[in-house]
């Protein structure tokens, strides 16, 4: 409530887990828009993580868990390096660029200005270095012990957010924020033309095996579409929802096509 008087009831709330969802409800000053649709795949097996978390006995059987997760990796790496080297064999005559770099330049400024223009909030160069540069969650023994003073988390035991710019000969095509949390990878901001969705998604899915990592989670409605209708480096995919609270003051709106960035809200720290 105090929040809403502070900014004059301008609010509005995404990402909202079950406990957050509840309190939101009982204030009576929000209503929702239809949710939001994305898409979670799994590169490699992380029973030991998922599973302990969804029900005590799981905890129990941790060493258990580990060793399947261990086994099926084995092979699974086998599927992921064959799948590689036959995609790059097909695609050695293309000239696409990864370039990782410490912030956004003029270049990708004037990049990204051309590609947010019908976003909700418009993020731009000084925001989103502002962002990188300042992490909620950190990797360091230091935040592990601040840490376990709160409710909320500020360590992890890998946290990484980078900048990524694609180049197709030699023009840039696609602007991204990737964010990786243990073995979770999630994309904050990404810009790119809707003809270059398949370029953009080839370069994630090398992130991704370079990486090691067992998930990702994409709200980009291109992005999720071709993952859907294309092959994938993926052995199982699943459809997830986000709500977006919205306070009754936008009623007026019309949020239907609204537009979000995975990152928008506090996403992008954490």
């Amino acid at each position: 409530f105090k929040a809403l008087e502070l900014w004059n009831n301008n609010i509005l709330i995404t990402d909202l887990i079950p406990k957050t969802k509840f309190i939101v409800d009982k204030t009576d000053e929000f209503f929702y828009t239809e949710k939001i649709r994305g898409i979670r795949g799994f590169l490699r097996f992380n029973l030991s993580t998922i599973l302990p978390s969804k029900h005590d006995l799981f905890k129990k059987t941790i060493l258990l868990l580990q060793i399947i997760d261990f086994t099926c990796n084995l092979f699974n790496e086998v599927r992921l390096f064959i799948r590689t080297f036959i995609r790059k064999i097909s695609e050695k005559n293309k000239k696409i660029k990864v370039q990782f770099v410490d912030s956004v330049d003029e270049e990708t400024n004037y990049f990204i200005n051309l590609h947010n223009s019908e976003e909700l909030i418009r993020r731009q160069k000084s925001e989103l270095n502002w962002i990188k540069n300042y992490p909620w969650i950190s990797n360091t023994n230091s935040s592990k012990e601040e840490g376990m003073k709160y409710y909320f988390s500020a360590y992890s035991k890998i946290f990484e957010n980078e900048f990524i710019k694609i180049y197709n000969n030699d023009e840039l095509v696609g602007f991204m924020m990737v964010l990786q949390r243990n073995e979770h990878l999630r994309i904050p901001y990404i810009y790119f033309d809707k003809i270059n969705t398949s370029i953009i998604v080839k370069v994630i899915y090398d992130i991704l095996i370079s990486k090691k990592v067992a998930m990702f989670t994409t709200f980009n409605p291109f992005i999720i579409e071709y993952i859907k209708n294309n092959s994938s480096p993926f052995f199982y995919k699943r459809k997830i929802y986000k709500d977006l609270a919205v306070s009754y003051k936008f009623q007026h709106l019309n949020l239907k096509n609204v537009i979000l960035q995975d990152g928008d809200g506090d996403c992008a720290f954490t």
